[in-house]
């Protein structure tokens, strides 16, 4: 098992403000680290010392459990494996083109979910893979 920092829930951590606004960037690249990595469980421990970067990971790696993307192991958590959903979702993304295209889209409409991400992810496959195949031309 590797450890992706060293990461903290105490009261006094509590207290300290991280941004928790979504990051879909850094959302993408958690799950790239996390589909390289060399187990199939992810380690993301807080302790009381740890920095604002890593606090704010593991805020997103909470999200990516909520969505049903991560699942969270252990008696204490922080161990975290990937759903096929979310093997999916990083398949639909993993092109930088396609993913700033569903940036793109996202920015105009103000928002989406990371359903809808992905949704509009496969839209833009789905057309990659027919402008090869000549369909629809």
């Amino acid at each position: 098992m590797r450890s992706f920092g060293a990461c903290s829930s105490n009261r006094k951590s509590l207290n300290r403000r991280i941004l928790l606004k979504r990051d879909n960037d850094l959302i993408r690249s958690l799950l790239l680290e996390i589909e390289a990595h060399d187990d199939a469980i992810f380690l993301c421990v807080l302790t009381d010392g740890s920095p604002d970067d890593e606090r704010r990971s593991y805020y997103h790696l909470k999200l990516l459990v909520d969505a049903g993307m991560l699942e969270e192991r252990g008696k204490f958590g922080g161990s975290f494996r990937m759903t096929n959903y979310g093997h999916d979702f990083i398949e639909a993304i993993r092109s930088e083109s396609i993913w700033n295209d569903v940036k793109g889209v996202v920015a105009t409409v103000g928002g989406a979910t990371l359903g809808i991400m992905a949704d509009i992810a496969k839209t833009c496959i789905t057309a990659e893979i027919n402008k090869h195949l000549g369909v629809g031309s």
